[in-house]
């Protein structure tokens, strides 16, 4: 009796071991692939671009307020893009952060310096959010540039936006 029992025991254990994995996995491919969990979807690339220009503020702004202020950014969407990953996560990054619960995207904004007191008209602003559109400020790189650059850059996501 006791080896029926112990039969039982050690399948019961390996049945729940591999509902286990499988949850987890599920869950990772979801993640890898975009999807936000907190939200049950897969957010498009324009919300996402839309929740990072915004910040906070977009869960608070009615439809009309978003667009308001949607529309005093010089050149959007043009300003903006989505890297599927950032360029600072390894491979390994990745799967960690994914099995974790968390998918990262790169986004690059080429945007209107709003500092009076820089001598720079623009900016190219490197930062991440996640697949829920929150930023990650923690790799946020500013730096000036160009007109010319700046005018490249819209270009360049024009072409990106066109694809999309």
């Amino acid at each position: 009796m006791k080896s029926k029992y112990k039969i039982f025991l050690a399948c019961s254990f390996l049945v729940v071991i591999f509902a286990s994995l499988l949850l987890l996995f599920g869950r990772y491919d979801l993640v890898k692939k975009g999807y936000c969990l907190s939200e049950y979807r897969p957010i498009p690339d324009i919300e996402l671009i839309e929740r990072y220009v915004l910040g906070a503020r977009w869960q608070v702004l009615t439809e009309a307020e978003k667009e308001q202020a949607l529309s005093e950014i010089e050149n959007y969407p043009y300003c903006c893009r989505i890297e599927e990953t950032p360029s600072y996560l390894s491979e390994r990054d990745i799967f960690w952060n994914a099995l974790l619960g968390e998918h990262y995207y790169g986004v690059e904004a080429v945007l209107k310096n709003t500092d009076v007191h820089s001598p720079d008209k623009y900016i190219h602003v490197v930062s991440s959010i996640n697949a829920c559109g929150v930023k990650m400020d923690a790799n946020r790189k500013r730096m000036p540039i160009t007109e010319s650059s700046y005018q490249k850059a819209i270009n360049f996501n024009k072409q990106y936006w066109d694809r999309k």
